[in-house]
């Protein structure tokens, strides 16, 4: 099971996305090319026809070039890639993953960016959600309780303090972030390395398994209630507090950002399995 085999029942205060970000670096694909447009000319302005240089004309194809390839179909070399070391990885990955969805910034901003991811990630394949893990994902919006004359159920208000982060998750794009788990996987078996795992098991598993919590939480549309226990709440049906941690975290986001994140995963997982050789 790893060197984290182990339960933990403190609160959980973190956010699902590192799990997410390394599923996510799990598929095969491409980076989105970004264009520049020049501005429109201003209304009232005067365009000059400049005259044309002879020797200049001379080296201009207008419409193809001289193999006959059109000039919208050329396409650039792209630039080579060079592996940082791990210790000095952490803008390096920062910019690729910006590259995969440029919402994820506010979650990018920590150092040992793939340590930290791979530790959750590890955790998330045993369905565990420790906090020691977690803090640099905190949520730091409080957690809000609506009162009712039946009990204490879990608010709505609940649920949107993680609708920025299922967006950013939504935005993933599935084949970019192949092309930065192929690049940036040998950082990452240094890393499970560590885990003590028997050699016979992969990385990629670690990747399937934790996929597989996520899309074990239930969906739940209607109040669910909640009971007061010291300084933090439970869930107060027994059956969703014998949830794992995960799924519990999940109920928190609520219905509709669960299903985002879980579609999302769902596409990765695919990904991942049709890329394997």
């Amino acid at each position: 099971m790893g060197r984290y085999d182990y339960t933990d029942d403190k609160k959980p205060t973190g956010a699902i996305l590192g799990t997410i970000l390394l599923i996510a670096a799990a598929g095969g694909g491409w980076f989105y090319w970004q264009y520049s447009q020049e501005p429109p000319a201003t209304p009232g302005t005067q365009t000059l026809n400049l005259p044309v240089v002879e020797n200049i004309e001379q080296n201009i194809v207008s419409e193809h070039t001289a193999d006959g390839m059109a000039l919208d179909e050329v396409e650039l070399p792209e630039q080579p890639f060079s592996l940082p070391a791990l210790a000095s990885s952490d803008q390096p990955f920062r910019d690729a993953m910006l590259g995969v969805s440029a919402t994820l910034s506010p979650w990018l901003q920590t150092k040992q960016l793939i340590r930290k991811y791979l530790l959750v990630t590890n955790d998330f394949s045993q369905g565990l959600w420790l906090e020691k893990h977690m803090r640099f994902l905190k949520q730091t919006k409080p957690f809000p309780v609506e009162k009712a004359a039946n009990g204490l159920f879990m608010s709505k208000l609940s649920y949107q303090r993680y609708d920025q982060l299922a967006a950013a998750i939504d935005a993933i794009d599935v084949q970019a972030a192949g092309k930065v788990y192929r690049q940036f996987k040998p950082l990452l078996q240094e890393v499970f390395a560590q885990f003590g795992y028997p050699a016979e098991r992969p990385l990629d598993d670690l990747f399937l398994k934790a996929a597989a919590q996520i899309l074990a939480a239930p969906t739940i549309e209607e109040p669910i209630a909640l009971k007061k226990h010291v300084v933090f709440y439970k869930y107060a049906d027994a059956k969703l507090e014998a949830l794992s941690p995960v799924s519990r975290q999940m109920l928190r986001m609520g219905p509709d950002n669960t299903l985002i994140i879980q579609n999302k995963v769902r596409q990765l997982v695919e990904m991942l399995v049709n890329s394997k050789e």
